[in-house]
């Protein structure tokens, strides 16, 4: 099979031809342009095997497309049915004081919530010593790992606290 290149170089080649040949040779004339309608044809008949070729490929995206969808939305359910049994085994390890269990299939740890600053709404920012503040881009923002570290070690930052996040299960 011809390819598409060489298909279409013949027909720059056979048009070149024809732009060099005189009004007075016929003869070679109208054997470029039968030359011209083989080519043609064969490019037709290219164009038509790629156009269902493009049609079966948009007919497999089209329904990649529907099972990815419909993947995602199984996805979705299934992590949100994860973080709520997540969280009804932290609540329980929590109720019974259970730090560790090993399980038949996994080992289940409770672990502490990571502890962050907790700013009050109405909190004035520019309170705050140098030290407990970083400019970002044009912006002072509280530098919440230096003020954490000082209320860690007992030091008073305008009356801020350590606000401790939700207690969670790590599963190994």
């Amino acid at each position: 099979m011809t390819s598409t290149i060489e298909l279409t170089e013949q027909h720059q080649e056979l048009i070149d031809e024809l732009y060099f040949i005189s009004d007075d040779d016929t003869d070679n004339s109208e054997a470029v342009q039968k030359r011209l309608d083989a080519i043609q044809g064969k490019v037709e008949s290219r164009i038509n095997w790629l156009s269902s070729v493009l049609l079966e490929c948009k007919m497999n995206t089209l329904a990649r497309k529907e099972v990815k969808d419909r993947a995602t939305k199984r996805l979705a359910t299934s992590v949100n049915a994860e973080a709520r049994i997540k969280d009804y085994i932290t609540q329980l390890m929590n109720d019974f004081n259970i730090k560790k269990l090993e399980c038949d299939e996994c080992t289940l740890t409770k672990q502490k919530g990571r502890e962050t600053v907790f700013f009050p709404v109405d909190f004035d920012y520019m309170l705050l010593d140098s030290q407990y503040k970083k400019i970002v881009p044009e912006i002072v923002v509280p530098d919440k790992n230096a003020i954490s570290k000082a209320l860690k070690a007992g030091e008073d930052v305008c009356d801020l606290g350590l606000l401790r996040g939700a207690d969670f299960v790590v599963l190994r």
